[in-house]
């Protein structure tokens, strides 16, 4: 990834698309006026006629006063003696009037299309000003110009850097904040507010919900301006540690610009736009090889210099006690924010820690020898322990060939009864278990209260009433389909996530043991009985097998004794005839 540039996607992808579609909203800003133009493209004294630009400035006299006001205060020096728009490029240089002149046309084109896009909105009912503080915006980054223009004139040659240059840089460098408020209004919204509630930096958030950040559509919008490079890469660059940035000719002017950015922050200077903490300036000035006691010397003469400058871009009359009374304001809301950051976090944490309270009291109640049924009443009790409330009662279904069941629990978690039931004809005889599965699990859960309000004689408010589900979840999981019913203190009233997730997992996990526990003893006892049946069939195979021997062996006797008895009942048949005869 580029510095400060977006995360990159699969190229054609629907992201690029997206991110082309806003970078065409950003080339569609107004180009700057020909005075700016014509001034940028001149690179020295002898690329233009300075009598023809002196004019062509000296037309609009509304600029001409703005530009020779900030030709003035660049150097105090010449004071009154600077009265015309030639002489002020005669003694100060080209330089400077060039920076005068393109801070005063950035500005004013900027806050053209600002107030255009923001009446639009307003039309629109979207309110960007409440999110976007285009004057706090202003003052920061005049505050940055001011402290970078200080930081460069005290400096001197160890930076190497125009105090001019360091002005403009200093002005423009968030620029593209203002960029992308005014192409994607609702966007930038909703970034500055999600930025404020993660106390994070407005880049990464940015890119997350936009797709670019600040810096690229500032660059963007600065190549659509035909601005020089080195005002592109400031855009680009600024706010990367010192040690990670290209090894380019304007490099110190870059950290120049973010040592700048970080003494305005320090003193809570106008409107950032970031949230998160700022760095410290005096290890940004050392890593840049800025002297700390230039630093303090900045700090000193920042006030005033800014509110001599916002005096001169028409941002107001504010003296410089009051800019520091409004930034000790800025300080203070701050804090508030801090304050407001570290009571959720606080909150959290209690919220956790209730959670794991109440996970290891469920689990230390879950013996090896509990039954299933047990364990619901376990699970609803630490329901009510931990959300408070009462959890009255458990639906189940162990299996698919089951059929539900209710079972009713007191506060302690015993069941006290238990029931079948009939299940809902809208699911159509869908397993309880793949109802409560997945995502949608919850939803689906709270979708049968209406039917558990009819099935159930509670006496509970179903206002108040939440449909838990405590089933193991992972797709293709084993395990029963269970529902707890907790009626809390309070309507409609969500318990705290981060308890809710603790707790159905450890429900879960404990209900999927025990079950596993249980079904393999089922299994043994049926596999003991298998057994005990296959021994019985065994013998009674091997009585008939000898019952059938002994009736082979009596047939064959019989057979083989049947043959001298028949001799011998002929013989006595012939004997009994001859003692007849001889009679």
């Amino acid at each position: 990834m580029t510095p400060g540039g977006p995360e990159q996607s699969q190229p054609g992808g629907p992201h690029d698309r997206q991110i082309e579609l806003i970078l065409q909203r950003v080339d569609a800003l107004p180009t700057l006026s020909p005075i700016a133009q014509r001034l940028l493209g001149a690179g020295s004294s002898d690329d233009f006629d300075i009598d023809e630009v002196s004019q062509l400035i000296e037309s609009d006299p509304a600029l001409t006063a703005r530009i020779l006001a900030m030709c003035r205060t660049a150097d105090k020096g010449l004071g009154d003696r600077i009265t015309t728009v030639r002489r002020a490029m005669v003694m100060l240089g080209i330089r400077a009037v060039r920076s005068a002149v393109l801070s005063v046309a950035v500005y004013d084109m900027m806050e053209g299309v600002a107030q255009r896009a923001h009446d639009d909105a307003a039309m629109r009912g979207i309110q960007s000003d409440a999110a976007f503080d285009r004057v706090g915006f202003w003052t920061h980054s005049l505050g940055v110009a001011c402290a970078a223009r200080l930081l460069a004139e005290k400096s001197g040659k160890k930076v190497d850097v125009s105090p001019d240059d360091a002005f403009v840089a200093g002005l423009l460098h968030d620029i593209g904040k203002l960029v992308l408020d005014v192409a994607l209004p609702t966007a930038f919204v909703k970034v500055l507010m999600v930025a404020a509630q993660k106390r994070s930096a407005a880049a990464p958030i940015e890119r997350m919900i936009i797709g670019i950040d600040h810096h690229v559509a500032g660059k963007r919008a600065a190549e659509r301006w035909g601005l020089p490079r080195v005002l592109q890469d400031v855009m680009w660059l600024h706010g990367q540690p010192f040690e990670a940035l290209p090894d380019v000719p304007h490099r110190r002017l870059v950290a120049l610009v973010s040592v700048a950015k970080a003494v305005c922050r320090g003193l809570h200077l106008g409107w950032s736009g970031e949230f998160d903490d700022a760095r410290s300036a005096d290890r940004e000035a050392e890593k840049a090889g800025i002297d700390k006691r230039v630093i303090a010397e900045v700090v000193r003469l920042l006030p005033d210099a800014v509110a001599e400058r916002r005096r001169i871009m028409g941002l107001g009359e504010e003296a410089s006690p009051q800019l520091l009374l409004r930034s000790i304001f800025n300080a203070n809301r701050e804090l508030g924010r801090m304050n407001e950051a570290i009571s959720r976090e606080s909150a959290a944490a209690a919220r956790s820690r209730a959670a794991l309270d109440a996970v290891g009291a469920f689990l230390e109640r879950v013996g090896s020898s509990t039954p299933l049924v047990g364990v619901f009443g376990l699970a609803a009790s630490s329901a009510s322990t931990a959300l408070g409330g009462r959890a009255f009662a458990v639906v189940s279904q162990i299996d698919e060939r089951s059929g539900w069941s209710l079972h009713r629990v007191s506060m302690d978690g015993r069941v006290v009864s238990s029931e079948t039931i009939d299940p809902p004809a809208v699911l159509g005889g869908e397993p309880l278990a793949d109802v409560l599965r997945g995502e949608g699990g919850a939803e689906r859960a709270m979708s049968l209260l209406p039917w558990m309000a009819d099935q159930i004689a509670e006496g509970a408010d179903y206002r108040r009433v939440r449909a838990i589900p405590a089933s193991p979840t992972p797709e293709g999981a084993d395990g029963p389909g269970v529902l707890i019913l907790h009626e809390s203190a309070q309507a409609a009233k969500a318990p705290p996530r981060e308890v809710l997730r603790a707790l159905r997992s450890a429900w879960a996990q404990a209900i999927a043991t025990v079950w596993a526990r249980e079904r393999s003893d089922r299994l043994g006892e049926e596999l003991v009985e298998a057994n005990r049946r296959l021994s019985e069939a065994q013998a009674k195979l091997t009585e008939t097998e000898s019952m059938a021997r002994l009736g082979e062996m009596t047939a064959g006797a019989a057979h083989e004794m049947n043959n001298p008895l028949t001799i011998i009942s002929g013989r006595a048949q012939m004997l009994r005839r001859k003692l007849r005869d001889a009679e």
